[in-house]
């Protein structure tokens, strides 16, 4: 370990060395807190919780940086329910550390980043590797490498299983993608990643998986722009037991059509499509999710990176059907209201979904999940201090045994300095 250190920072001293741009040190630093509070109608539960983050950038030359983030996250429990107490948890961490070099259309990073293909659906997160980015006429390339196990274990935003929670997420992330821009207005993609579950030194007991991706985003005229993506998953799984194997064959895709109208108030609307395929196989929306003793494929797409899907309701995308309409518009100055109406189905009519924690809680032959409203505000009262506010409600579909009407508050305060 320490020899890697050392050969790493001998690395660093010779990039900075023979840098042809301007030499020049300059510190940057500076910071954010967000302080939001929940208000849930449906377990009457009230949750604050505070993110606090510091950072500052050391630049040697125009070409070779260092990037340190570091981040405090409080989440408190108020007026708990059910026989719970009152309790804070409170997770630090290095959100950021990373060196970058660049050299005329090639960038390189180095240490713990965010790494994302496509929309962000396969991967859009941190780890801790290295990444690389060329620009070769109308064609970019890139490609990474990352392992997720030295990521403080209580923020580690790729827990999934009871492994994962006591030990830390274990997983390597390798990944590239090919961009072309030869087509004005328009960027067409395509991109794999593989992830490999080194939780076990089983690997039955390990969730792997790769991804292949198709996508495309860009204009359809001055006024609309597009976004899609295509996806299929393969690998292998572990059932409840994990001592059974099971193989992985998933498919989604996403659509984002955005009509803009370009007035004073920034108004338009969003339509979103998303579809992930779902399995009846399985017991749980988790990756060691399926029933022991099954015979078949798992069909349960399942990815590490990040799809939104609404605020007060708001599964994976897996064993899903959604579609939203939104309206924004800028009421007033430094302000954007959002407002937004979603229906879920599910894709598999006995297949689990992740924001339900038992198959127990649905119906077995039925798919309509229900509708939600959501509405968000935002007030940037000045440049560093701005306002959110936020709430929804979402009336439960036939697949749910429990047809109570759910609701989520919110409001926010961040502060940047």
């Amino acid at each position: 370990m320490k020899k890697g250190l050392r050969i790493g920072l001998i690395m660093l001293v010779c990039l900075a060395a023979f840098s042809s741009h301007t030499l020049g040190f300059v510190i940057g630093y500076g910071g954010t807190e967000d302080i939001s509070y929940f208000v849930s109608g449906a377990s009457n539960n009230n949750y604050l919780i505070n993110n606090v983050k510091i950072w500052t950038e050391l630049t040697f030359t125009d070409s070779f940086k260092f990037y340190l983030r570091l981040k405090l996250q409080t989440i408190a429990l108020m007026n708990p329910t059910n026989g719970a107490t009152n309790t804070t948890e409170i997770i630090p961490g290095i959100d950021q550390a990373f060196v970058s070099y660049r050299i005329k259309d090639l960038s390189l990073k180095l240490g713990r980043t965010d790494f994302t293909l496509g929309s962000g659906i396969t991967m859009n997160g941190i780890a801790d590797g290295l990444g690389a980015k060329y620009l070769l006429g109308t064609f970019g390339f890139q490609g990474f490498g990352g392992y997720t196990k030295l990521i403080t274990t209580d923020g580690n935003p790729y827990n999934f299983s009871t492994k994962d929670l006591s030990k830390g997420a274990n997983r390597i992330f390798a990944g590239g993608q090919v961009d072309f821009f030869g087509i004005t207005g328009v960027k067409l993609y395509a991109n794999i990643l593989a992830e490999i579950d080194q939780g076990d030194e089983d690997p039955i007991k390990g969730y792997n998986s790769t991804y292949l991706s198709f996508g495309s985003s860009g204009k359809l005229g001055y006024h609309l722009d597009y976004m899609f993506e295509l996806i299929y998953q393969t690998g292998t799984g572990p059932d409840t037991t994990e001592y059974t194997s099971y193989d992985i064959s998933a498919l989604a895709g996403v659509m984002k059509l955005q009509l803009l109208f370009y007035n004073k108030a920034q108004t338009g609307f969003n339509l979103d499509v998303a579809y992930a395929t779902g399995s009846s196989i399985r017991d749980t929306y988790q990756p060691s999710g399926v029933t022991a003793g099954s015979v078949g494929t798992d069909k349960q797409f399942f990815s590490f990176g990040t799809y939104s899907t609404g605020f007060v309701f708001e599964p994976a995308l897996s064993n899903l059907f959604y579609t939203s309409l939104s309206f924004f518009t800028m009421p007033f100055s430094k302000s954007t209201l959002t407002m937004k109406v979603s229906y879920y189905r599910r894709a598999n009519e006995d297949g689990p979904v992740s924001e339900i924690d038992s198959l127990l809680e649905l119906k077995s032959g039925e798919v309509e999940l229900g509708y939600a409203a959501d509405i968000n505000y935002v007030w940037r009262i000045v440049s560093d201090i701005s306002l959110t506010f936020g709430g929804g409600v979402f009336f439960p579909g036939a697949a749910f045994e429990n047809k109570e009407m759910q609701t989520l508050f919110m409001g926010s305060l961040s502060l940047t300095f």
